[in-house]
């Protein structure tokens, strides 16, 4: 038969041995995280995208940038704007009540495994209305929309970057 002092020594070893793995995963006392449901995350982005838009049309510049992040920036075609009151003053001329609206829809929502950062692409147009009360697409692009979620869990938008579909121009004859 084996020692008391054996057997305590060897459930002593496996409670090491465990407690080491538990550790490993992020499980021991005080530190169990449970990972983030990345397919809840996405729904919840993809949500955050279509509010912002709605926002947007309902409220121009103002929609606009309350879905940025304090230190949100915004890479339009040609430049860069950093902050969101500079992304509300540059975006107000745009959102202008006789300006074409801006409208969007994602088309791929992804979140990082740590369920904070994020990102939706997707599609842009800016339709106008005719004179005969029509609604004309005039431009449109692509946009990639770097998310950030926020401390009280609220989907921000930390890089917005937003370009337009260039066409070809066709050759001229002799040149």
């Amino acid at each position: 038969m084996a020692s008391p002092l054996a057997w305590s020594s060897s459930v002593g070893a496996r409670f090491v041995v465990v407690g080491l793995a538990w550790s490993s995963m992020g499980l021991a006392a005080g530190g169990c995280t449970p990972a983030p449901d990345l397919a809840a995350e996405r729904i919840a982005l993809r949500q955050a995208d279509s509010l912002f838009a709605a926002e947007t049309v309902a409220r121009g510049a103002d929609g606009w940038a309350e879905f940025f992040v304090a230190s949100g920036v915004m890479i339009p075609q040609h430049g860069r704007v950093d902050g969101r009151e500079a992304i509300r003053a540059f975006m107000a001329a745009a959102f202008a009540p006789d300006e074409p609206r801006l409208q969007w829809r994602p088309t791929d929502v992804q979140v990082g495994g740590g369920g904070d950062l994020g990102y939706t692409l997707g599609r842009w147009q800016s339709v106008g209305t005719t004179t005969g009360g029509a609604d004309t697409v005039l431009n449109e692009g692509h946009y990639v929309t770097i998310w950030r979620k926020t401390a009280d869990g609220d989907w921000r938008v930390a890089v917005d970057i937003g370009n337009t579909d260039e066409t070809e121009k066709a050759p001229v004859a002799g040149q």
